[in-house]
């Protein structure tokens, strides 16, 4: 499904996709954040994945170990990046987790 939107990926990510030769090189290119910032386990638990292709397609996937996901418009693979950018926020109306 495409979004049909302009420059949508671009607007996410910014204007330079990377781009790995195998996904050995892809996890040493994976973007880590200054703190805050966290990691996701994927292999404990299911993950649900919303993903955006450059190619201006959306998809989603569920699985226990997404280390892959391939867009089905274009047929481009992504490795999926475990690193997450943490925002903070001063003013919530909902409980958080406490991480320990």
């Amino acid at each position: 499904m495409s979004l049909n939107l302009p420059n949508t990926f671009q607007k996410l990510f910014g204007p330079t996709p990377k781009i790995a030769q195998s996904v050995a090189e892809a996890w040493e290119m994976q973007s880590v954040f200054d703190t805050p910032s966290g990691w996701i386990d994927f292999s404990q638990s299911d993950v649900c994945v919303e993903f955006f292709c450059v190619c201006g397609a959306t998809g989603h996937i569920d699985s226990k170990l997404p280390e892959l996901v391939t867009c089905s418009d274009c047929d481009r693979h992504y490795f999926i990046n475990g690193h997450i950018q943490l925002i903070e926020v001063i003013t919530t109306d909902n409980p958080p987790y406490i991480g320990n």
